[in-house]
Formats: structure tokens, C-alpha cells, sequence
């Protein structure tokens, strides 16, 4: 049984991340890509029972924030994880959401409440900034991502604190510790001097984290809770820290 994770570019020709892992949930290979044909080639012979996407796969409303957007923001806009809001009044959403789109192609199933077999894959809408928040127990986001007024050296002082948590919390499976192309990544991290350096690691590296959210959903997923619904679209997350109850 092995897990994929996407983090999807709404667009074709953005930068996508994707890794997957083999049947024990250990990082087997990962990379970054642009089109469909490239995406569907990386994972081309692969035996998958959980698909992670960071990316829309269902969206219904015409404007303003679908309600898994709405939910998870109480929980997680204190520590600076909202979501942003997806509507098909973008033109990144027209005709349909990327995400959709491949899910449908590979035969990804979006109903929960179906059991993950490689027959029929599960295809979960993850947020690795929300999920990091709660796996890390964070008081708010790691800020690695490109944004205005975090320079090259922020960041890369945040990446470094992603790939420490990421080797404390995530290692017991996807063993990244002794995985060539981790190693590779984490030391494009460490020497880079630029955005751009930043920028090309970026992706691969939350499809890894992708990927280790959808084992723990195949392995254990009452670890995780869903916001929203199966008409309007679920996110899948760690829950907040010292989070009580479910919203699933």
C-alpha cells in the first residue's frame, strides 16, 4: 500500500510537488513537475491507496470561502493558518479545479467514506500549513513560503526549522533520515542565497509532508479531523493544538 502527495499548482505551469511512498510509508522517490502528463508519469506503476493534494478538489460555491475554508479558519486563523478563500469565480477555478481534474483521470476517490484500497484510491484536500501547526504543536506557521518582507535569509532559517521538525516527527516513517533525495533538499536549504533557491525545494518539500499526512490517514485516521463536507468539499488536518473533540 503505498501514499502520494501533490502539492498542486492551480495552474499548468507553475511549479508542482509530488512524492511517494513505499508500502511501509517510507519516501521512495519525489520531484518537481508541471503538467498533467508529468504527474501522471511520476507516479506512473505505483500501487496507491491515499492521495494528499494541497490544492481545491471540490468546489461548488460561486464566491466568497467554501465552508471546510470557513471551519478550519476558527481553529486555526489564531495561529495564523486560515485558509484563503476558493470560489469558482476564479479564474484558477474555470472550467474546473485542477485537483478535480486529476482526480477524476486516475480514478481518485473523494468519498471519505470509503475504505483506501489501490483500487480505488482515496484523494484527500490536505493544508500542510494547518497540519504542521497541529503535528508540531506550533503557536503559528513556519514562514518559509515567498511572501513580501520575508527575505532569503528569513526563510531559510524557517526551512531549517521545517526540516528539523520534519526529521523529529515524520521520520518513524517516511525515514527521510537516510533518504539521498532528502539529504539533497535539505542541503539545497541550507547553502541557498537567493528566493529562487528557496523556491524550486519549496514544493517537493511540502509534497513530502503531504505525503506523510496521507499515510497517517491510511494508517490512523482518527489522528485527523475534516472540516466541511462531502457536497462542498473537506479539508483534512492535524487538529490545533490542544484541540478537544472532532469536527468530523
Amino acid at each position: 500500500m503505498q501514499v502520494a502527495g501533490i502539492d498542486l499548482a492551480w495552474g499548468s505551469r507553475a511549479r508542482t510537488g509530488v512524492a511517494l511512498t513505499d508500502e511501509h510509508g517510507a519516501l521512495l522517490r519525489s520531484a518537481s513537475v508541471t503538467s498533467d502528463e508529468e504527474i501522471a508519469d511520476f507516479f506512473l506503476g505505483s500501487t496507491l491507496s491515499v492521495v494528499a493534494i494541497d490544492a481545491p478538489i471540490i468546489v461548488t460555491n460561486p464566491t466568497g470561502m467554501r465552508e471546510c475554508e470557513r471551519d478550519l479558519s476558527k481553529d486555526f486563523r489564531r495561529f495564523h493558518a486560515g485558509a484563503h478563500p476558493t470560489n469558482m469565480n476564479q479564474p484558477s477555478m474555470q472550467p474546473e479545479p485542477r485537483a478535480g481534474r486529476l482526480a477524476v483521470a486516475h480514478g481518485w476517490n473523494a468519498d471519505l467514506e470509503s475504505v483506501p484500497h489501490a483500487r480505488a484510491p482515496i484523494v484527500l484536500e490536505v493544508y500542510p500549513h494547518s497540519s504542521m501547526v497541529g503535528l508540531f504543536g506550533l503557536d503559528r506557521i513556519l514562514a518559509y513560503k515567498a511572501k513580501s518582507g520575508r527575505t532569503p535569509q528569513m526563510r531559510k532559517s524557517q526551512f531549517s526549522r521545517l526540516v528539523t521538525l520534519m526529521e523529529a516527527n515524520c521520520d518513524h516513517s517516511l525515514r527521510l533520515l537516510g533518504n539521498p533525495r532528502w539529504q539533497q533538499l535539505v542541503y539545497s536549504a541550507s547553502t541557498a542565497t537567493r528566493q529562487s533557491d528557496l523556491n524550486v525545494i519549496e514544493d517537493e518539500i511540502d509534497a513530502i509532508f503531504c505525503a506523510y499526512v496521507a499515510w497517517i490517514y491510511a494508517m490512523s485516521p482518527d489522528s485527523l479531523v475534516k472540516y466541511g463536507s462531502a457536497a462542498t468539499g473537506v479539508i483534512v488536518t492535524f487538529p490545533p493544538p490542544s484541540f478537544a473533540g472532532t469536527t468530523s
